[in-house]
């Protein structure tokens, strides 16, 4: 057995101590934390151009510009092009702003002036 598996189940031993019967939500909440545990070991250090396009939701001419307009910053290993996971964090840090607000529109029932 693991050590992760040994915490899964020392984790749930002790939910099933604590609530008994509830001893299935402890489950998922060990398979979670372990899930993120998992992410960060197997975490890739550096993304490609279309895997930075996917995770930022763009495509890959998107990443293209902004990689031109000085916006994101590449890793270059030889010819290689690619982007660290925290270089794509910041630049969603730094274009995150506070919600737009929707413009009012006027009410339907009062007649447009011109």
């Amino acid at each position: 057995m693991s050590e992760m598996e040994g915490a899964i189940r020392r984790r749930v031993d002790d939910a099933g101590e604590r609530w008994g019967s509830t001893g299935a939500v402890a489950v998922v909440d060990a398979m979670e934390q372990y899930n993120v545990e998992e992410f960060r070991l197997n975490r890739p250090l550096l993304l490609t151009k279309q895997q930075a396009a996917t995770a930022l939701a763009m495509t890959y001419r998107q990443i293209s510009r902004l990689m031109a307009s000085g916006e994101l910053t590449p890793v270059r290993i030889g010819r290689l092009v690619r982007f660290t996971p925290a270089e794509l964090e910041s630049f969603v840090e730094r274009h995150s702003g506070p919600p737009i607000e929707a413009p009012e529109w006027p009410d339907r029932r009062e007649p447009l002036t011109r």
